[in-house]
């Protein structure tokens, strides 16, 4: 905002001189009219103000409840370098300087679309105000080597998840109560291969609990090492769970006992009729239930 720079050095800038003759001191502007003023501050103008007017900019700081807060679609934090964090707000890069601007912009942000984060400790979203995160709906977790599973359910608490997408990460501790930390419209998970989480069959009556009538949930992919479910625990989540009317897919890494010993209990326990085929190009045994918009991938069997 132009009238920002009353107090900044004599300057031969046009825009500048106009200022000096109007004599405009913005510390002198009534509160409230300053405040509504403010409202109007992108974050980027926020940013500039810091370095322009510090004690406007720490009015604004210590009063930031007040202000109109930028609703944020998608938030993506990464720090695919050491010691550097790349901001992206709605498509937009900002140049973060240090921890406190990352900090201060947490402050004036609301989330409503997804939260990505890439190699980034989750820690440093305990630096956004609950009430700004709250609104968010998903999230999306990548590069990240070392993840303990109570931060990562904490962070999962914190907002309605109903998308969530893990992918080369390493998660630390056993991870079932992700998913009981999800929304109660959840509607896609997917966790790549190139991820490990020690997950049960616990996992699938948590993501089935989630759906109902009114919730139908669409592609269930949990492809990480070290979830190893049953064929009981499977054929009790297909009973349970309400997909989405179009062919939906339940990706599973591994799966207990035999490939012939889970076809069996499939066709026994879901009176379904079956076509099982191995998709070669991708390695994974395939498993199309006729009657059923579901087919089941399997990447391996324990006792194959």
């Amino acid at each position: 905002m132009q009238f920002l720079c009353d107090e900044q050095d004599e300057s031969n800038d046009s825009k500048t001189t106009v200022q000096r003759k109007d004599n405009f001191n913005w510390q002198l502007m009534p509160f409230d009219l300053k405040m509504y003023t403010m409202s109007f501050l992108n974050i980027s103008d926020l940013m500039n103000l810091k370095s322009i007017n510090r004690c406007t900019y720490l009015m604004i700081s210590h009063n930031y409840q007040k202000l109109k807060k930028l609703n944020v679609t998608d938030l993506i934090i990464s720090a695919k370098k050491k010691c550097n964090i790349n901001i992206t707000i709605n498509s937009k890069n900002l140049n973060i300087k240090n921890f406190d601007d990352f900090v201060e912009i947490c402050k004036h942000i609301n989330i409503t679309g997804v939260i990505y984060t890439q190699n980034v400790d989750l820690n440093f979203l305990k630096y956004i105000p609950y009430n700004n995160i709250s609104s968010a709906n998903g999230a999306v977790i990548w590069d990240t080597k070392h993840l303990n599973i109570s931060l990562l359910v904490n962070f999962l608490n914190s907002f309605n998840c109903q998308y969530l997408q893990i992918c080369n990460t390493n998660i630390i501790g056993y991870g079932d109560k992700i998913f009981e930390s999800l929304s109660n419209y959840v509607k896609e998970i997917v966790i790549t291969e190139d991820t490990y989480c020690e997950l049960s069959d616990k996992s699938l009556y948590y993501i089935s609990k989630k759906s109902s009538r009114n919730n139908t949930i669409g592609n269930v992919i949990i492809q990480c090492d070290g979830a190893i479910f049953t064929p009981n625990g499977i054929v009790d989540f297909i009973k349970k769970t309400n997909f989405i009317p179009t062919i939906g897919n339940l990706s599973l890494r591994c799966v207990s006992g035999t490939k012939e010993e889970f076809l069996k209990i499939l066709c026994d326990n879901l009176n379904e009729e079956i076509q099982d085929y191995s998709v070669y190009g991708f390695n994974v045994h395939a498993f199309q239930l006729i009657n059923r918009p579901l087919c089941i991938f399997v990447k391996e069997f324990l006792y194959n």
